[in-house]
């Protein structure tokens, strides 16, 4: 899952007012405390047409009820669809092990207060708000007399987004409303003359959204706002978790990709992973974000070529690793030793916390199996089996395809 929305990354400011944290020790479902459930539903909003907007759609709220409930503009085909495949059970956290809290210099943050294991899921939660990523052609909004890829243009399908984002927000209950408002709001999209998206902007994830079979595509794609993991600020080397987003349950969960200490802060890439330090300096300056982690103040070429070429190189040790039939001993020792220095590289640059990293403590099980090393075979085993914990890839065996989904 990637962060993005009209295009733009999420920029990072303090900011005076946040919802109270969760304390240590709390028995929680979610983030937030209260339960609605009993609450009675809102009725779907239509969004009609006007002389902007030529595709009506609705503001819809999934699950129509319970501790936590989306607003979510769709259409009513979408609606349906989602609302046959959700699950009302939702994975639990029985220990608050996070809060909010101010940094030194990135506004505000999320940190650990009490130690979270490799591969644990610390938080689940559902969004404030869904919403279409490509505004103009999810509403189709007009073009009549204007370039459609002008400034013009853009100003028209933002003003319209805004629009219904007004209404939006409305729907929230007073609790989200005031949290959401409290997210940072820099971004292009203006944020004195469009408040809500610049907030969307700033804080949206993209989200794993399909649409049903035969229907129209309406946008093409969603995102959504957090209610905590919009707090999480960004680090090359030091990004410690990763996430994923369940459309049968509507919620992200937030998983630790290593072994993260009480006091830690919780880090997440923004930018691609593969991309040199010219080019993440780049993408996160049009964020407003100068990173000063360790893989970008002490980059080289030698560590931009690394980040370029790992991928690959991963995937042709771990084919290497799975050759059939009888190793000689000073081959597999070779190969182990190749795969240590990798491991070694990788975990230097702050590329362990890519679920491809998997493939080299496979590759390493392999290697200590044909050496007959069984502790360390082990170690390698029960360091996968962590892997296999992250929710993206719970949910992908249970599918029946087994394998971490990228974030």
């Amino acid at each position: 899952m990637k962060k993005g929305f009209l295009n733009s990354k999420k920029a990072r400011d303090a900011l005076d007012h946040v919802p109270a944290s969760p304390s240590t020790g709390s028995t929680s479902t979610f983030s937030t405390v209260g339960d609605d459930s009993e609450a009675p539903a809102l009725q779907d909003l239509v969004i009609e047409t006007d002389e902007s907007i030529k595709q009506s759609a609705i503001i819809t709220t999934i699950p129509p009820r319970g501790s936590q409930t989306c607003q979510m503009v769709t259409i009513p085909a979408m609606k349906d669809f989602l609302l046959r495949r959700l699950r009302s059970s939702d994975p639990k956290i029985s220990k608050v092990k996070y809060a909010v809290q101010d940094t030194p210099d990135m506004g505000k943050g999320l940190f650990a207060t009490a130690d979270i294991a490799f591969g644990e899921t610390f938080l689940v939660e559902k969004p404030f708000i869904v919403f279409p990523k490509n505004i103009g052609p999810a509403f189709k909004v007009s073009r009549e007399g204007i370039d459609a890829t002008s400034e013009a243009w853009t100003t028209v399908y933002l003003k319209a987004g805004e629009k219904v984002l007004e209404r939006v927000l409305d729907r929230l209950g007073e609790e989200d409303r005031d949290a959401f408002n409290a997210l940072c709001d820099h971004s292009i999209a203006n944020p004195k003359e469009r408040p809500i998206l610049s907030r969307m902007a700033c804080n949206a994830f993209n989200l794993d959204l399909q649409e049903p079979p035969g229907v129209q595509t309406w946008g093409g794609e969603y995102v959504g706002v957090p209610r905590i993991g919009a707090r999480i600020n960004h680090s090359c080397s030091g990004a410690n978790i990763v996430e994923d987003f369940d459309p049968e349950t509507f919620t992200f969960s937030y998983a630790a990709s290593r072994d993260i200490k009480a006091g830690q802060q919780i880090m997440r890439y923004y930018v691609t992973r593969t991309l040199p330090v010219a080019q993440r300096r780049a993408a996160l300056s049009a964020q407003q974000i100068i990173c000063t982690c360790s893989a970008c103040t002490n980059a080289t070429p030698k560590t931009d070529k690394l980040r370029l070429e790992y991928q690959a190189r991963v995937n042709i040790l771990t084919k290497a690793c799975q050759t059939s039939g009888p190793l000689p001993t000073a081959q597999a020792q070779a190969w182990l030793a190749t795969t240590l220095r990798m491991k070694d590289e990788m975990e230097k640059e702050g590329l362990d916390n890519d679920p491809s990293f998997m493939q080299v403590w496979y590759s390493l099980q392999i290697l200590y199996g044909r050496l007959r090393d069984e502790e360390k075979e082990d170690m390698c085993r029960r360091r996968l089996e962590g892997y296999m914990e992250f929710p993206g890839a719970i949910r992908e065996r249970k599918k029946g395809h087994p394998g971490s989904r990228r974030t």
